[in-house]
């Protein structure tokens, strides 16, 4: 065999390698996967996904999906599998003749594979970068392909293509020919230039894929920042029914996946142990589970009346109804939520007609022991004040005095979650009337729900209080408890209260 028939036999062989490869990877994504990007570790659940996404490359009679939305927990590999997916995507237009043709667009017109994302260390760390290292590190990819490799994007000329990287803003996708759109953490676009922004971005890029008609596709993965953000209203949207039962939006893929499903090697009670403390974060970061995430306790507000606050700065004012007194410390505010109150057992009503907050004077340099046991003083006379409650942490000295001093009766309580229920159920029925006092208002409305390892606790934001609102809770709980802890000052109901 001559010299120039053992070239052409070799470069045939080559020729029909290619082809094979080619026809082969364009009918099992998974294959290619495996064999061209050499991974061999795939989760159970990236294969899934990825068969799942592309099932007409399997089953012909299938419908293509358009677009695929993932809501993934942190540290599931959904990063990785989006970038094997963003290789697929730019195996799937080089790997024509005449992608131009193809695809019916003009000679020569750029085609490109875009990904997004909402910072410059995004790009770094994300999508992109994998997908570029795939490349750089594929033997089939650069055995058949010259690449130009720039920070930004990579550049194949003899296909007129880029996978090129781009900012999160609505304008970067005009004019452009996208085969595929990759958005990388797409809740964190809302944190650029807002919501409206994040929308127009999505919106105005996954239009740029229409020009490939059911081979455009866009693929949005994130961890979900809230409930009502972007990527888990594209999910709820996505699974979707019509009035027959049929699917409202047939060609988007949509999953929902906690981390410990997409990632096998990570178990949901290692989370929970490392997250113990921190239970907010599990539930959004990795149990995908946003709603679980602190939210209000008082979501339609409070119900306050516009009647005397029976508590002010420099006065206590007079009744002839027993009440009891429920205090609550605030150390790290220097200061005390007081409240007072009785039960009206005629209309089965608990009845909180005072609450104040005592603070310092401007010339004292913290608030004195002696100007609280004064101010209890004012209130056991004014309004016969027979029962104290109070608050583990409370001041011992404080308890003392109303104990022994005053001679009331005293009773230890820590206002948890199902106190703060009854409150917010009791009054919509008006078996709560709490007078009308404006730091309270705005103190108990900004109290969340906080999800922790066994239960769920009411607390205040950050730069919050709760003391006020926990003597409010305290003295309905005092008035429903099942348990009869003390004898409670009754009061049949007089003309005015």
């Amino acid at each position: 065999m001559s010299e120039e028939d053992s070239r052409f036999t070799g470069e045939s062989k080559d020729s029909l390698e290619f082809l094979t490869t080619v026809i082969r990877g364009s009918t099992d994504p998974v294959w290619f996967v495996e064999n061209i990007l050499g991974v061999h570790t795939l989760y159970p659940a990236q294969e899934e996904m990825i068969r799942d996404f592309y099932r007409h490359k399997y089953n012909p009679s299938l419908e293509p999906y358009k677009d695929f939305i993932c809501v993934g927990g942190m540290r599931g590999g959904k990063t990785a599998l989006m970038s094997m997916i963003g290789c697929y995507e730019v195996f799937d237009v080089i790997s024509k003749p005449n992608p131009q043709e193809y695809w019916g667009l003009l000679p020569r017109q750029l085609i490109s594979v875009s990904c997004l994302a909402a910072s410059e260390r995004q790009i770094q760390d994300g999508i992109y970068y994998n997908i570029l290292q795939f490349i750089e590190n594929s033997d089939w990819f650069n055995t058949w392909y010259d690449f130009t490799y720039r920070a930004s994007d990579i550049e194949c000329r003899d296909k007129n293509f880029k996978l090129r990287t781009l900012s999160s803003s609505a304008n970067t996708g005009a004019g452009r020919s996208n085969k595929a759109v990759f958005f990388d953490e797409l809740d964190l676009f809302e944190g650029t230039d807002g919501p409206r922004e994040a929308w127009q971005t999505y919106n105005v890029m996954r239009k740029s894929t229409v020009t490939f008609g059911r081979d455009g596709h866009s693929f949005a993965i994130s961890s979900p920042r809230d409930e009502n953000g972007i990527i888990m209203t594209l999910y709820k949207r996505a699974n979707m029914t019509t009035a027959d039962g049929g699917i409202a939006q047939p060609d988007v893929y949509a999953v929902l996946k906690p981390t410990w499903e997409l990632n096998p090697s990570i178990s949901e009670d290692e989370l929970r142990e490392e997250y113990k403390f921190d239970m907010d974060t599990f539930y959004r970061d990795f149990a995908c589970d946003p709603s679980s995430v602190s939210r209000t306790q008082f979501p339609a507000g409070v119900k306050l009346y516009r009647r005397p606050n029976m508590l002010g700065k420099d006065y206590v004012l007079h009744s002839s109804v027993p009440h009891v007194v429920a205090i609550d410390p605030a150390w790290k505010n220097d200061a005390y939520g007081v409240a007072t109150g009785y039960y009206d057992y005629r209309r089965g009503v608990t009845i909180v007609d005072g609450v104040i907050n005592l603070k310092k004077d401007d010339d004292q340099k913290y608030l004195l022991p002696s100007s609280v046991k004064k101010y209890i003083s004012a209130i056991c006379a004014n309004l016969n004040a027979t029962t104290m409650i109070y608050d583990v942490m409370i001041s011992p000295e404080i308890v003392e005095f109303c104990e022994y001093t005053k001679n009331m009766r005293v009773v230890e309580h820590i206002v948890d979650t199902p106190d703060y229920d009854r409150w917010r159920d009791d009054q919509e029925s008006g078996e709560i009337e709490v007078v009308y006092n404006e730091m309270l208002k705005y103190e108990a409305e900004r109290l969340i729900r906080k999800k922790l390892a066994t239960k769920i606790k009411v607390d205040h934001p950050k730069d919050g209080s709760k003391d006020m609102s926990d003597c409010v809770a305290n003295i309905h709980w005092f008035f429903n408890s099942e348990n009869d802890v003390v004898q409670r000052p009754r009061y049949i109901g007089l003309r005015g209260f």
